[in-house]
């Protein structure tokens, strides 16, 4: 790895070290209030840093017109950011909110960053799809759009009651509709860049959608809290390879030409 890939990467890489030795620690506390304190402190510092890193090396070299590749960056950057506005908000709102209140918040601030997400790769995937042309067929990509929601539309039918609906499940559908979409996407043009320079950032952006998903199927489908300390930590490590991918592309468009 060059030297200015691996510059760029350490900052992601301490940040890593020292949100796993401070969750090993936290989780040693038998005081549940301590533990969340804690926990929900690391998440919202986390998400500022990475999403400020993640603008950083965005912006740094200025915005190049018609790249594609930067705009996705620009879209995951901007979208980063976001998620570190509902981290607050979600720590804001429950201490003060009911439940009801507090996911529906949380929520709709999460789906706004989502959706910008979800809007630029899906546009780099047609886009990157038309110089490959690995899905000949048009109906392939929409297809899968369709596919993916109707997944998550029956498993909402057959997981919310007649007679309640869980906030949390009704906005984890389209959220979840959104990260799935993200995370085949990227894993479609992951195997188009197998063995090339692109493969070990778009593996990152997987890996970070993956978890993404994990933490909203969670939320929505298993009941667990979106503040739970787990599911904050499957967060912290999101934002942190989201943020890594980013390190990989920005340096490497800064030397080209």
């Amino acid at each position: 790895m060059n030297k200015h890939l691996r510059d760029a990467l350490l900052p992601f890489i301490i940040l890593g070290v020292v949100s796993l030795f401070v969750f090993i620690g936290v989780s040693s506390s038998t005081d549940p209030v301590t533990v969340s304190l804690m926990s929900s402190s690391l998440l919202v510092i986390i998400a500022f840093i990475v999403s400020a890193l993640g603008l950083w090396l965005v912006f740094k070299e200025g915005l190049i017109r018609n790249d594609r590749l930067l705009m996705l960056n620009t879209h995951l950057a901007i979208g980063l950011l976001i998620f570190a506005v509902a981290e607050v908000v979600s720590i804001m709102v429950e201490q003060l909110a009911n439940p009801l209140s507090y996911s529906f918040a949380i929520g709709i601030i999460q789906l706004v960053a989502v959706v910008l997400w979800a809007e630029g790769v899906v546009v780099y995937l047609y886009s990157t799809n038309s110089v490959l042309e690995f899905a000949q067929n048009r109906y392939v990509i929409p297809l899968i759009i369709i596919l993916i929601s109707a997944f998550y539309v029956v498993a909402a039918a057959f997981t919310i009651g007649t007679q309640t609906f869980p906030i949390g499940r009704v906005l984890s559908v389209p959220i979840g509709i959104g990260l799935t979409m993200i995370l085949v996407s990227m894993s479609i043009l992951l195997w188009c860049y197998r063995g090339g320079y692109l493969a070990i950032p778009t593996l990152l952006t997987v890996l970070g959608s993956l978890l993404l998903v994990v933490r909203t199927v969670s939320w929505g489908y298993v009941g667990i809290s979106i503040s739970d300390p787990n599911a904050q930590m499957l967060a912290v490590g999101a934002y942190l390879l989201l943020g890594a991918s980013l390190s990989f592309r920005s340096e490497k468009l800064a030397k080209v030409d």
